[in-house]
This record gives structure tokens, C-alpha cells and sequence, in this order.
């Protein structure tokens, strides 16, 4: 795996925000003052989709070694030019999370549920992100952060009863790229208003086009 550019170690680099980070515990057993390391227990959605419990940070591009926090951070992790080495923002995967070259935009849910009608649809984590999976994939085939390594919620996905589109409004399908140290590769979906940005699934105009159910 190599991601050029991208995923290269960066020259300055923030740390990632703890509430984000499944980082690994030591834990101290008091009966015996031995410390042991433990990785944070990941969740059932991580696990329901294959997900790497002993990876939360993904592989190196060059050893396939599974990455620490630091090797991530180097990578993924922008400083905060008025905190340099605290807590920075995501460098997050280029071109919308999408291979380029592969983002398809239908302005017409009949013709795109003519092609892809049959692929199932979900959606890990919160109901109120923007992006669907199509077509089943693992965390690795999705290229997910390790924000999402304690995901607990799993949603399947089903267009609503007669969805419609708003006037220019899409529904984009891409492939998606390498990114946090994933190879990528699987499909996913988005629903993007007039302006091209991407639309919350907990909105209402979102509820008109797709229905959300908890597994």
C-alpha cells in the first residue's frame, strides 16, 4: 500500500483529539501491581464489519505494519498554527474520500435504482453524517477513520417510499480511495444539494429520500 502525497509523514503535525483516538490502556491489576497494555474495546459495529481490533490506526503504507497514534498522526494529523503539538484537525482523504475519476452523479433515483437497486445500503456510526455504504464492504474497504473504531451503530439503508430528489439536487456514487492507512476500494454514497455539498441523513429532506433503521 502506498499513498503518495497524501499519507506521507508531514514536516509538522498536531495530535488527534482524545475523544477520537482508540488508543491503547494500561491497566494495573491491583492484586499483583502487573501492568498490562489493552487495546480499547472496540465496538459492535467495528467488529460486525471486519474491522482490525489489533490495527485502530491502520496499516503503514510501506511495512503493512499495523501504525501507532504517533506514526498516524504524522500522517493524517494538520497542527493547529495557534497550539503547534496539541490538538489538530483531520487531513482528510482527498477528493472527497473518492478515487478520481469515479464520481458519478444521477439526478434521476429511477435510473440510478435501475443500476444499483439491489445493492444494499448502510451506514456506520451516527444517523447524522452524510455517507452511505453500497454494496457491503469491510472498515478497510470503506477506509475508515479510527474514529470509528468504537462505533456501535450499524444502520441498514432503504430508499423511502417514493423518494424524490429536489430540483438540483444529486445522489453521487464513488469508488473509495486509500486513506488513514486502509486500502479502500469499496462503494459509497452521497446526497448532495444545489450547491454540490454533502446533505445530513437526519435531515428532513434526507428522510424523504432515504429511511434509516438500527440493526
Amino acid at each position: 500500500m502506498a499513498e503518495s502525497g497524501y499519507g506521507d509523514v508531514k514536516p509538522t503535525t498536531g495530535t488527534l483529539d482524545n475523544r477520537f483516538a482508540p488508543d491503547a490502556q494500561t491497566i494495573t491489576d491491583p492484586r499483583t501491581g502487573v501492568s498490562q497494555v489493552t487495546a480499547t474495546q472496540p465496538g459492535n459495529a467495528f467488529l460486525l464489519l471486519d474491522g482490525d481490533p489489533n490495527a485502530p490506526f491502520g496499516y503503514h503504507p510501506e511495512t503493512g505494519s499495523p501504525m501507532t497514534r504517533s506514526e498516524w498522526e504524522s500522517r493524517y494529523i494538520k497542527p493547529d498554527p495557534n497550539n503547534p503539538g496539541g490538538v489538530g484537525s483531520m487531513h482528510w482523504s482527498p477528493n472527497q474520500g473518492s478515487v478520481i475519476g469515479t464520481r458519478v452523479q444521477f439526478t434521476d433515483l429511477t435510473e440510478f435504482r435501475r443500476i444499483f437497486g439491489d445493492l444494499p445500503m448502510d451506514r456506520v456510526g451516527s444517523a447524522g453524517g452524510e455517507y452511505i455504504g453500497i454494496g457491503g464492504g469491510s472498515i478497510s474497504d470503506r477506509a475508515l477513520g479510527p474514529n470509528q473504531v468504537g462505533a456501535t451503530e450499524l444502520w441498514d439503508v432503504r430508499f423511502a417510499e417514493n423518494p424524490q430528489l429536489p430540483p438540483g439536487w444529486t445522489l453521487e456514487i464513488s469508488m473509495i480511495g486509500e486513506a488513514y492507512g486502509l486500502d479502500g476500494g469499496g462503494l459509497q454514497l452521497v446526497i448532495r444539494d444545489a450547491d454540490g455539498e454533502g446533505v445530513r441523513l437526519d435531515t428532513p429532506e434526507a428522510r424523504d429520500i432515504f429511511q434509516l433503521d438500527k440493526w
